[in-house]
């Protein structure tokens, strides 16, 4: 019996500075159509790479934190409120230095 093949992300988007944000790929995804943040059993995890190709590094989102949209210096997500209702939340970005 032949095991099953999973892809290595599961999403693709950029940010206003031109770089590239990739979602691993989580397992318990798998036949859902749209998994909402209340369900993940894990955080998502997006590695960032330059407009170059050059990894810059891997953010691990808040429990249930569901990524919408990215600023230069915030990400904006959904996430189960107290009361189980989808609130929208704003986290701040904080860049490590390059050099």
């Amino acid at each position: 019996q032949a095991h099953p093949t999973h892809p290595a992300y599961s999403a693709i988007t950029t940010d206003p500075e031109g770089n590239l944000w990739v979602r691993e790929y989580r397992m318990w995804e798998d036949g859902v159509r749209n998994p909402t943040p209340a369900a993940a059993p894990t955080p998502e995890k997006w590695d960032v790479f330059d407009s170059g190709g050059s990894w810059l590094g891997s953010l691990r989102m808040p429990d249930h934190f569901q990524l919408r949209s990215i600023g230069r210096d915030y990400v904006i997500g959904v996430a189960p409120g107290a009361d189980g209702r989808y609130e929208v939340r704003v986290h701040t970005l904080t860049k490590s230095p390059t050099g």
